[in-house]
């Protein structure tokens, strides 16, 4: 068994809870995507975020939305 444990993450003042909710979901689920991109046959897709595409009309993480911060957290 192999484990790896990436640096903390940082996260800006001065974000409303749910801001930092959103900021530290797009780190996390950017690291555990890095990581499934290495090795996609150990991963098991079991979660149902990642079962499905979301509708148009559904609130969606995109990379974009925040750039800066995965520069600093990737």
């Amino acid at each position: 068994m192999h484990l790896h444990f990436d640096h903390p993450i940082e996260i800006p003042g001065g974000l409303t809870p749910e801001e930092v909710s959103e900021a530290l979901t797009a780190v996390a689920t950017a690291r555990i995507e890095s990581e499934i991109r290495l090795h996609p046959d150990q991963w098991v897709w079991s979660h149902r975020r990642w079962r499905r595409i979301p509708a148009a009309n559904e609130k969606a993480w995109r990379a974009a939305d925040y750039q800066g911060l995965l520069e600093r957290n990737g």
